[in-house]
């Protein structure tokens, strides 16, 4: 018995040593846990030379720099923000590596930037925005901003208090083989996504099926800089002269003590379509040179009258009409201005220059019209004959509206969709959730040129944007409107799923519910799995 005893002594002594560990395993583990948290953070690595930021932000200077970096950190939170392994407090750190020379060289080759030398605020801008955004210059040396990418990268992911790491750099074909290592290992590739701005390139073909992907639109680019129209040769020949005195655009060139000025022709067809350029560039009359009293002081800005902006908007607007009389684009034609005359580009944005200038446009086209007898351009809709909205699918009054209104299972011939409905966190649900449309129409739809005008069809209240480009004269049957609210759903709203407004026709959920087959490459992916059940209709 006593043998007994003392067994049952020694076991019981050694429980209490294992209890013991165990908890004190468990206190180093829970330490280990704070210490991690406290200092965990989400790596963004952006290869700047290929992931190029919205033309509006790198055009704004210092200020666009900071919005910029605002806007990435936001969009990192948005699509983390449903991620339970993340916290509210981790700290987001960007990285953008880049050749700023050669980038800045880019931005003012494609016209984006009046100087070479502009980038650099927006630079300043971004860095100034956050302690933890670093626009950083690599160097000009081929690869330069590649190696530190991949080195950043290889070094964080395997850092245990980094949780994720988003890598922008889809054009770049030497990043794929490098990403490729990393899919050996499903724990670690898993915390890595894909940021999208330029198409991927083929060789991400099978690498972007196993890793997670996503795209920021209000931040970058999709389209490569060297779509930009570049300037005309002679404006450029003018820059480059600018550009060896001091830098400034409208400077003096010391080799002459001349002012160097611009003057530039676009090319001008008269009604039969013959180039008459040459001749008009020999009359002083349509020239957009700055009359003697407005020739600029060295380093100073040439002044010009507004009516010297009325006759060449006026002027840009004829030629555009001549080269494309079935769409004009103001855009283009404010853009020709802004070059002729080296106006800035914010001028439009101006309290004289917002309205005033469209009304100039809209006086030339109808003016152009009435004395060549053409049609007005399909855009032109202020002088197309409008028909009266149709009833939409959005009311534009939906006061007094019930839950009772749609039917959730089953789809109405035109449903009609006003009020906001949410499930218990607030999210918004689309009513209904699937909206079935034959794809040969939707195919037909997307296909049609001029694109059809969503507000016009799809709200009780039509368009109201006088200078809307999209159209509205054609006649659609019920299945024809479903089909063209299926495609407007298929846009992302900017707002997600936290959206109120009661006229937006844009998506908040994914069309293709939790069946999805595009997975994390949907632009819906972070909305996939909220809760579809409706607990709420918003009171409007």
């Amino acid at each position: 018995m006593d043998i007994l005893r003392k067994q049952y002594m020694e076991l019981k002594k050694a429980d209490e040593a294992r209890n013991n560990l165990i908890e004190t395993l468990f206190r180093k583990i829970d330490n280990m846990q704070k210490t991690m948290d406290r200092n965990a953070f989400i790596m963004v690595l952006i290869d700047g030379d290929n992931m190029y930021f919205l033309n509006e932000l790198v055009r704004k200077g210092m200020a666009g720099g900071d919005e910029a970096a605002k806007l990435l950190r936001r969009a990192v939170f948005e699509y983390l923000r449903y991620d339970n392994d993340i916290k509210h407090d981790d700290k987001i750190v960007i990285r953008v590596y880049a050749n700023l020379r050669g980038l800045s060289k880019l931005y003012s080759d494609m016209s984006i930037l009046h100087t070479i030398t502009a980038f650099s605020q927006f630079v300043l801008g971004f860095n100034k925005a956050h302690p933890l955004c670093d626009f950083i210059d690599a160097g000009n040396h081929k690869e330069a901003a590649d190696s530190k990418l991949k080195e950043n990268l290889s070094l964080n992911i395997y850092n245990v208090h980094c949780k994720r790491v988003l890598f922008g750099g889809s054009s770049d074909n030497a990043y794929a083989s490098f990403l490729g290592s990393f899919l050996i290992d499903t724990d670690v590739s898993s915390r890595i996504t894909l940021i999208q701005g330029l198409p991927f390139s083929p060789e991400f073909g099978n690498i972007r099926t196993k890793l997670k992907c996503t795209e920021f639109p209000d931040v970058f680019r999709n389209a490569p800089l060297s779509s930009e129209r570049r300037l005309p040769r002679e404006l450029e020949q003018w820059r480059t002269s600018a550009e060896r005195t001091n830098g400034d655009l409208y400077a003096t060139d010391l080799s002459t003590n001349e002012n160097v000025i611009p003057v530039f022709e676009y090319p001008y067809r008269d009604e039969d379509g013959i180039d008459v350029s040459d001749t008009l560039s020999r009359n002083p009359s349509v020239s957009f040179t700055p009359s003697s009293s407005q020739i600029a002081l060295p380093g100073e800005r040439v002044a010009h009258t507004a009516d010297d902006i009325e006759a060449a908007l006026i002027k840009c607007t004829n030629e555009r009409l001549r080269e494309s009389p079935r769409a004009l684009d103001f855009g283009v034609v404010k853009k020709r201005v802004e070059q002729a005359l080296g106006l800035p580009s914010d001028l439009w944005a101006s309290d004289e220059w917002f309205l005033k200038s469209k009304s100039i446009i809209k006086r030339a086209v109808e003016n152009w019209v009435e004395r060549t007898g053409n049609p007005p351009p399909l855009n032109a809709t202020w002088m197309l004959a409008r028909p009266p909205p149709r009833q939409g699918l959005l009311p534009s009054n939906i006061e007094g509206l019930s839950s009772n209104t749609v039917a959730y299972a089953d789809q109405p011939p035109i449903p009609q969709l006003g009020a906001v409905y949410q499930n218990a966190e607030g999210r918004r649900i689309d009513v209904p959730v699937q909206l079935e449309a034959d794809p040969a129409l939707l195919s037909k739809l997307r296909e049609r040129q001029p694109r059809l005008c969503n507000a016009h069809y799809l709200l009780a209240s039509g368009c109201t944007n006088e200078t809307c480009s999209y159209d509205h004269t054609a006649t659609l049957t019920d299945d024809e409107t479903r089909a063209l609210l299926y495609l407007s759903r298929c846009q992302l709203c900017p707002q997600g799923s936290w959206c109120t407004s009661k006229t937006c026709v844009k998506g908040h959920i994914c069309p293709n519910g939790r069946k999805c087959k595009h997975g994390s490459n949907c632009r819906f992916a972070p909305v996939h799995y909220i809760d579809t059940t409706i607990t709420n209709t918003l009171a409007m």
